[in-house]
């Protein structure tokens, strides 16, 4: 679920945290929101998938690929060129042009560079923690929106 007026939290800090545990947190912020609209479309969508292709600059960090993997329970795949936003756009070309017969053929175009595979017990380990993310979120939710309504009032 998309909401615009939804804000980055730090939630539990301790004088103990420090600037690695912060940006752990926004990686692992993220991959709680990815997770939610995983079980979204999940539950929308006839079809199922077992593997997400990442591209992009956080592909190309192997922490962000594990932590994802992890907090997912689903295999990542990174291409050996991160920057690929525009390949499957040239795909379609090329299948309209008749460069390619079929989506699988120019697909075997594609290297993979990195498989990274879910450990079991971590992705147990992060499920109270989404448990604690989406209470957070419908917590707060109300409290985004008023803050979003006075920000509109400053402009």
């Amino acid at each position: 679920m998309w909401d615009p007026n939804a804000r980055g939290v730090f939630f539990g800090i301790t004088q103990n945290h420090g600037k690695a545990h912060f940006m752990r947190a926004v990686m692992e912020g993220v991959g709680h929101a990815t997770l939610q609209n995983l079980q979204l479309m999940r539950a929308h969508l006839d079809s199922g998938f077992s593997e997400i292709v990442i591209s992009g600059g956080g592909a190309k960090s192997k922490v962000w690929c594990e932590i994802l993997a992890d907090m997912l329970g689903m295999v990542i795949v990174r291409q050996s060129h991160t920057e690929c936003e525009t390949k499957g756009a040239a795909f379609v070309a090329g299948l309209t042009a008749g460069a390619y017969r079929s989506y699988a053929e120019a697909e075997k175009t594609v290297k993979i560079r990195n498989i990274f595979r879910p450990d079991r017990n971590a992705t147990e380990a992060y499920r109270p923690y989404n448990q604690i993310y989406q209470s957070l979120y419908r917590h707060l939710k109300q409290d985004f929106a008023d803050l979003a309504d006075l920000l509109q009032g400053d402009q």
